[in-house]
């Protein structure tokens, strides 16, 4: 009976440590998900600014195409 109870409590922890390993994993996912939106962010940023000075050098000199 004993080997029984040892290998249910082993069962038991090997499934409590996968659901910890899960919700670990999901909540890092949502970190990164919240990090590449940020980023995203930053390069829409970085490319409105980038127009806005493409725009800006050809109201000073026309476009040059």
């Amino acid at each position: 009976m004993c080997k029984y109870v040892t290998t249910d409590m082993e069962k038991m922890m090997k499934k409590i440590v996968e659901m910890a390993l899960t919700k670990n994993k999901a909540q890092v996912q949502e970190q990164l998900d919240g990090v590449e939106n940020k980023i995203q962010e930053r390069i829409r940023g970085i490319e409105n600014k980038i127009q806005d000075l493409v725009n800006i050098i050809e109201s000073m000199y026309g476009n040059c195409e």
